[in-house]
C-alpha cells in the first residue's frame, strides 16, 4: 500500500524557498504539524475572487494561477506560483474575501493551513505575526516596483522587467539565467521554464501588466 504524504515529509522542499527557510525553525514544525496536504486538478479552483475562507497553501508541485476574471471578461493573470513558494496570506491580515482566483494549471499537490489553525497558532504565539508579515511584505515591495514602472517606464522597459519580476513572484528567489530562449517555432520570445510547456495543454492565461505569454502550436 502507498504510504499518504504528510506535510513533514514535505519540509526539505519547503525549505528551499525563500520565505519558509528564513523563519524560526520552530514555526516551521508548527505549520506544518497543523497543516494537511490537499490535491488539485488540472483547472480545479482552489479558491475564487470573493471567498470568504481563509488559510495559506504552500505549492509542493505543480502549478498556480493567481488570476481576477474583470467585468469585461478578460483574465488578468498575476503570476504562476510553483514550488516551494506560499500564497494566501491577504486575508490572514485583513479577514476580508480573496483577492483573486487560484486554480490548478497542472495536477498540484499543496500543503494546507486553515484559516482556524493560523488563528490559533498566532493567538498562542504572537511573535510569529512578523514572519507572516514578511510573506506578505515581500510582494507589496514587489507590486510598489510594477506600479513606479507604470508612471516611469517606456513600454518596453515595463515588459523586460515584468518578466524578471514575475520570475521573482513565482519562484524565490530566481536567476535571470532561468529566462531562455523559447524551443517553440511559433514563439519568438524568452519564455520562464515550463511556459510553453503549459501553453501546449491548451491552457488560456490571460497577460498581466503589459506581459503577454508566448503560446505554441
Amino acid at each position: 500500500m502507498k504510504a499518504i504524504p504528510t506535510p513533514q515529509s514535505y519540509k526539505s522542499l519547503l525549505l528551499q524557498g525563500n520565505w519558509f527557510s528564513h523563519i524560526p525553525s520552530e514555526l516551521a514544525d508548527a505549520l506544518l504539524a497543523v497543516a494537511d496536504v490537499v490535491s488539485f486538478s488540472a483547472g480545479q479552483s482552489v479558491f475564487l475572487y470573493g471567498d470568504p475562507k481563509q488559510g495559506l497553501y504552500g505549492v509542493v508541485s505543480g502549478v498556480i494561477s493567481i488570476d481576477r476574471q474583470r467585468e469585461d471578461g478578460k483574465e488578468a493573470l498575476l503570476a504562476l506560483v510553483e514550488a516551494p513558494n506560499w500564497f494566501g496570506e491577504i486575508t490572514l491580515f485583513d479577514r476580508q474575501q480573496r483577492t483573486h482566483n487560484a486554480r490548478a494549471i497542472t495536477d498540484s499537490i499543496l500543503v494546507h493551513i486553515s484559516g482556524d489553525a493560523l488563528n490559533a497558532l498566532l493567538a498562542a504565539q504572537p511573535q510569529y505575526w512578523q514572519y507572516l508579515g514578511l510573506l506578505l511584505t515581500s510582494k507589496v515591495r514587489l507590486l510598489m516596483d510594477i506600479a513606479e514602472d507604470l508612471a516611469l517606464r517606456s513600454t518596453a522597459q515595463r515588459v523586460a522587467k515584468r518578466l524578471a519580476i514575475s520570475l521573482l513572484i513565482v519562484r524565490l528567489p530566481a536567476k535571470m539565467s532561468d529566462m531562455r530562449p523559447c524551443g517553440a517555432q511559433s514563439c519568438k520570445s524568452y519564455c520562464f521554464n515550463s511556459c510553453c510547456s503549459i501553453r501546449k495543454r491548451n491552457t488560456s492565461l490571460g497577460s498581466a501588466s503589459g506581459m503577454t505569454m508566448c503560446s505554441s502550436s
